[in-house]
């Protein structure tokens, strides 16, 4: 529509609402900058294209500056990105690869904080509560160092979410209301469950070395649990494809196998103070991650429904 293009001159000596804009013609440099200017003013992160000296100021005050390959020199230091191919698609595609991996690293960020501060809270809660400690730092060191050091860099390789390039940008913030949340909940909700389950062993008068084994595989296997569902912060884990990440499958399937020989296997036993369980009490050890597992899809179900009501 005519009504929805305007000529450079036009907008400058005209107030005009740019977001009726879809078209800017005859843009002269200093007019770059208006438009730029007016976009930030209405809350919107700008990218702009340039390619001579005099687009400079525009790609210095624009979020997101981004030269032609076969620009200037001074064109290409004032921006923060140089389109090698002189290609407009390759923005798109750089923009979807970015969003991808800031979502990735949200996920491992998320993991190794509500992990570690489950540990903390346990053994700090089971401290105050003047019981015996839960765990011992044999088992800690074996947790995080070989049943989730493997997870970190499978998530590398997690599929982009379907919904990239059409959410809003979060303007470089790194944690997001979704990830303080779960970090919290499934902390607190973890401990809650592991400190009524060791304080439960101790009145059934367990040996220790019994309970203190109970709390550390169901510590490890409440992370292969927590690792599926974070793959994606926007839809259900019954939603998410479980095999279209091979490193993943193979990276909990080797922290799997591991713990078994950690709890079975005499020589790791002395190593890290373990005792071979009975049967019923694997499934404590799965109800733990069970449980754990309903609380994190409760309130990944919360804030996607509340997206779908914004």
């Amino acid at each position: 529509k005519d009504e929805n293009i305007i000529e450079g001159e036009t907008f400058e000596k005209n107030e005009v609402d740019v977001s009726g804009i879809d078209i800017f013609a005859r843009v002269l440099p200093h007019q770059k900058l208006l438009i730029v200017e007016a976009w930030q003013k209405k809350g919107e992160v700008v990218a702009m294209t340039g390619d001579g000296v005099n687009d400079a100021p525009a790609l210095m005050r624009a979020d997101i500056g981004i030269a032609l390959g076969s620009g200037t020199e001074v064109a290409k230091e004032a921006s923060d990105l140089i389109l090698l191919d002189n290609n407009f698609s390759t923005i798109i595609a750089a923009i979807e690869e970015g969003r991808t991996i800031i979502d990735n690293v949200r996920k491992v960020v998320t993991f190794l904080l509500a992990t570690g501060f489950t540990e903390v809270i346990l053994i700090g809660g089971a401290l105050f509560m003047g019981l015996p400690m839960p765990i011992l730092p044999a088992h800690i060191l074996w947790i995080n160092l070989v049943g989730e050091g493997f997870f970190n860099f499978a998530f590398a390789f997690e599929e982009k979410e379907k919904d990239a390039l059409t959410r809003k940008p979060t303007r470089g913030v790194l944690f997001t209301n979704e990830m303080k949340t779960l970090i919290i909940i499934v902390g607190l909700v973890s401990d809650i469950f592991l400190l009524a389950i060791f304080a439960w062993l101790l009145r059934a008068g367990l040996p220790m070395d019994t309970i203190r084994t109970i709390m550390f595989a169901g510590l490890a296997a409440d992370s292969f649990f927590f690792v599926f569902s974070i793959r994606s912060m926007r839809r259900p884990i019954w939603k998410i494809d479980f095999f279209s990440n091979p490193y993943l499958l193979f990276a909990v399937s080797a922290s799997a196998l591991l713990l078994l020989p950690a709890v079975l296997f005499p020589p790791l036993q002395q190593l890290i103070h373990t005792v071979p369980l009975a049967l019923g009490q694997w499934g404590i050890v799965l109800a733990l991650g069970v449980v754990d597992l309903f609380f994190i899809e409760a309130v990944k179900y919360y804030f996607i429904a509340r997206k779908r009501t914004d």
